[in-house]
């Protein structure tokens, strides 16, 4: 007769508890702002890396064979490479690498400072559901205490003890007692809903913790973040405008051409070497439309709209230096 074991695994059940730390992270994972600037990032990385790929000379490859559909021979091959690289551009290239390096520092200021907005948004919104909770474990003992004394109060009044005034005080005190539970439930409520909107979903993890004595409060370098933030944008704003500046500059540029051609006849060589210079004589337009990228510099109707937008560009880059000359006045006090 076989004997059957019978093996009882039991699972206990975890309290799963959101921690400060828990919550922290799913909102730096679902935030769709820090997501669409952390995509940004990796976007003006690679930005930087092809164009230093730019400063190396481009070379290209090129066989050609073809066939004789009478005598079904080869009758012509050929092989052709060419090497094209920029010998001055005036700094353009210089200036958009620049450029993109201070897009990146930019971006890159914008991302901590927007990061540590939602974590101090975060921080006060648990802290605050943490500081509800216990709250309301008060009012609902207050509560308790007050239907309590409204019982003792009521037979009390019955039998003759207490007047109506001390009854109906009894009641008062345990009204407000009830509302004060109603409205602290409320602010719990409202308080995990807008903790559920910060990290991107819903929880069904109880919300545990001591409330600390130190309150959450912004970080101190705020107005250095705010200071390098602008700093990052006059540099930007400086590079833009040289950048555009610089469409008036002269260009060259040469080039290689080697070419080897063979088949039915005597196989034969070709070198072609040449440089190319490019100076804009009407690029008037283009170039103060590059200045804005919400600019197409078009006809006749766009030379007050080129001038504008030139002005328009120095104005952007004064307005941001006062912005940066305030922030630091702040940062003094």
């Amino acid at each position: 007769m076989k004997k059957m074991l019978l093996f009882l695994i039991i699972i206990p059940s975890f309290a799963f508890t959101l921690t400060i730390e828990r919550v922290l992270q799913l909102a730096f994972s679902n935030n769709t702002d820090l997501l669409s600037m952390r995509n940004n990032l990796k976007i003006k990385e690679m930005n930087i890396k092809n164009l230093r790929l730019s400063y190396f000379p481009t070379v290209t490859l090129d066989y050609n064979l073809a066939k004789n559909v009478v005598s079904h021979k080869f009758s012509e091959n050929s092989i052709s490479s060419t090497l094209n690289y920029s010998l001055y551009d005036g700094g353009a290239k210089i200036l958009s690498f620049r450029l993109a390096l201070a897009e990146l520092e930019k971006l890159q200021t914008d991302y901590i400072f927007q990061k540590q907005n939602l974590e101090y948004r975060v921080k006060k919104a648990y802290y605050n559901i943490v500081l509800n909770k216990n709250i309301a474990k008060i009012y609902e003992k207050a509560m308790s205490q007050a239907v309590l004394e409204l019982r003792t109060a009521e037979e009390k009044f019955k039998e003759g003890m207490i007047d109506s005034l001390t009854l109906e005080s009894a009641r008062q005190y345990y009204l407000d007692a009830e509302y004060q539970l109603l409205m602290d439930k409320n602010a719990l409520k409202s308080g995990k809903n807008e903790l559920m909107t910060l990290i991107g979903g819903s929880f069904t993890e109880e919300i545990e913790g001591e409330l600390k004595s130190e309150k959450p409060e912004k970080l101190s370098n705020d107005l250095r973040l705010i200071r390098l933030e602008k700093e990052t944008e006059i540099v930007k704003l400086h590079y833009e405008q040289a950048l555009a500046e610089n469409g008036w500059s002269v260009s060259l540029s040469g080039n290689a051409n080697l070419n080897w051609q063979g088949g039915d006849t005597q196989p034969s060589y070709f070198f072609q070497a040449g440089l190319n210079i490019y100076f804009p004589l009407f690029d008037f337009l283009s170039v103060h439309g590059n200045v804005s990228h919400d600019f197409e510099a078009s006809g006749s109707d766009s030379i007050g709209a080129g001038v504008n937008l030139f002005d328009q560009n120095n104005n952007a880059i004064i307005k941001k230096t006062a912005e940066l000359n305030k922030a630091a006045e702040i940062k003094k006090i």
